[in-house]
């Protein structure tokens, strides 16, 4: 179910800020709906990743059979036909992909339906010489803890059910601390030990393995394109509209959180922000929303941390590239989903919480790219100077704003304010000392900083 998931939306069917965190919504949350996720993926064949997906064994698929049957032949999904078992035919498959092709499906799903015909085939084979039925399955396709090796030897001394959840808590620190025992008890071998002659150089640190990204941050891979950006009839500082050719990046699906910007904190020493005036203990109550009351000299601190800490440039978006990401592959849209109204697509002032105003990432749907919240809830600084004529004098290939300037731009709308304000044209400032509610951040990864960018 996982696998098919990831085929057809092209994103996860569960995301966490850690590996262990993943497992355990694998375990007690239940999917969001493919179809939701990417809309060109036929409802019926939504319902069966769901089916696969479900908790409990017995409401499952039976056989991999059962699963051909229902993913050829929408007839099949409603709860009273499951149990109906037909033979597997190559016609019904192209029946499928020329209803694709008729109904203008994208190509991952075409491709998708193509490459699970073959995975199914290898599946009944797999199926049929698989003896041991009770492995935990959440597991293998989480992320490792820290090696194969850990995981390995996690599956195999907690398979008994219900032991999951508690197993997937403690594990990783037992095995942590089982690994340092047993190198330090261990001789060094032959090979790896100094003859007597041999200079050494006592100044010299050993060396440290910097930890892997992906275990702080979930991005989306965005790909190089040329677009459109501006709005001939929006505010004088966002004409003229103009043509914009980017290479492509890694972007954060949502701003980055209080959870992430915590681990930050507790590693620097950096001064924690300030609690919003409609919450109490933000940063360690609610560790899925938005960070907020950050400045852009905090975002630039949490950057550097980042970039030091895994090895890699982490800066915040150009103001282009943003515009860029919240259209979601979208040409001449008002919003990052299209023109409807953001009453059930956004957090903004029409829709806001009488208590706490922000909301976590899964709230609304994503846009076309698989990102988060890009108009609403918080809004986002970018890297660029402000200047109310750039777009008139901008370079076409990755622009990254004028050289000075006394504000900084911000993008996106936040809880706060009118649906004007959350179309992915708009430009605002600060000062960028300034710190806010209403003011949030997220983050690209890249292999080097922007040409011209300090």
């Amino acid at each position: 179910g996982l696998v098919l998931f990831e085929m057809f939306t092209g994103s996860a069917a569960f995301a966490g800020d850690t590996p262990i965190a993943v497992a355990l919504k694998q375990i007690g949350e239940a999917p969001r709906n493919p179809h939701d996720v990417e809309q060109t993926v036929p409802e019926h064949i939504g319902r069966a990743i769901l089916r696969c997906l479900e908790k409990d064994p017995q409401q499952r698929f039976s056989s991999v059979k059962e699963l051909q049957a229902v993913l050829i032949d929408d007839s099949m999904t409603t709860q009273k036909n499951f149990p109906v078992r037909p033979k597997f035919s190559s016609i019904y498959l192209v029946d499928v992909l020329k209803a694709v092709r008729e109904k203008r499906k994208v190509l991952p799903t075409t491709l998708g339906l193509v490459v699970l015909a073959a995975i199914l085939v290898t599946a009944v084979i797999t199926y049929r010489t698989t003896t041991n039925k009770q492995e935990p399955a959440p597991f293998q396709n989480a992320q490792s803890i820290d090696s194969e090796e850990e995981w390995k030897t996690f599956l195999k001394n907690y398979r008994e059910e219900g032991h999951l959840s508690l197993a997937a808590q403690e594990r990783s620190p037992q095995l942590q601390t089982q690994t340092v025992a047993v190198n330090a008890s261990r001789p060094a071998p032959l090979s790896e030990t100094a003859p007597a002659s041999a200079p050494t150089d006592a100044s010299a640190p050993p060396a440290k393995q910097r930890p892997n990204w992906t275990t702080l941050f979930d991005t989306v891979s965005i790909r190089s394109g040329v677009f459109m950006m501006g709005k001939e009839d929006g505010k004088k500082d966002a004409k003229p509209r103009h043509r914009v050719r980017l290479d492509g990046f890694q972007m954060t699906r949502s701003e980055i959180t209080n959870r992430q910007y915590m681990t930050f904190l507790e590693e620097t020493g950096h001064p924690r922000p300030k609690d919003p005036a409609f919450a109490k203990n933000y940063l360690m109550d609610y560790p899925n929303l938005p960070v907020v009351n950050v400045s852009y000299q905090d975002a630039l601190a949490f950057c550097k941390w980042a970039s030091a800490k895994f090895g890699i440039t982490v800066r915040l978006p150009t103001e282009a590239e943003w515009e860029y990401a919240a259209l979601g592959g979208k040409k001449d849209v008002l919003y990052p989903w299209g023109f409807e109204s953001p009453s059930l697509r956004a957090r903004y002032k029409e829709n806001a919480s009488r208590r706490v105003q922000t909301v976590e990432r899964t709230a609304f749907p994503p846009n076309g790219f698989g990102l988060y919240n890009m108009s609403g809830n918080v809004s986002e600084w970018a890297s660029d100077f402000y200047s109310k004529d750039y777009y008139s004098i901008s370079p076409v290939r990755n622009p990254t704003g004028p050289e000075r300037g006394a504000r900084r731009v911000i993008r996106g709308g936040s809880w706060a304010d009118d649906e004007t304000q959350l179309a992915c044209a708009r430009r605002v400032s600060r000062d960028p000392q300034e710190r806010s509610d209403q003011l949030g951040f997220r983050i690209v990864l890249m292999p080097s900083i922007p040409p011209g960018r300090p």
